[in-house]
């Protein structure tokens, strides 16, 4: 009968090679067999040499919430036309 032993190589620190996509070492983490790139908190995108980092993009937020406002308005003013269109016939 024979006995096999399991080797497990030891993690290689992707992060500290170049062998890994991220944009710097500061944007690495290394994983258990893998690793991951990410942004510092405050900026969005993926941390990689090709997708990056970017500061967020507080406006185009801002832009969005007020456009769902208006269409807010937009839908109750709707809303008040129909009602008059329907029920002010019946008054009269």
């Amino acid at each position: 009968m024979q006995s096999f032993l399991l080797y497990t190589p030891a993690d290689i620190d992707e992060c500290k090679t170049s062998n890994n996509t991220c944009i710097n070492e500061d944007h690495c983490r290394n994983k258990d067999g893998f690793y991951e790139c990410f942004c510092p908190d405050g900026q969005s995108g993926n941390g990689t040499l090709e997708g990056g980092c970017h500061r967020r993009d507080i406006v185009t937020k801002v832009a969005i919430g007020k456009s769902i406002s208006i269409s807010h308005i937009y839908l109750k003013l709707v809303i008040c036309v129909v009602f008059i269109y329907i029920f002010v016939p019946i008054f009269n």
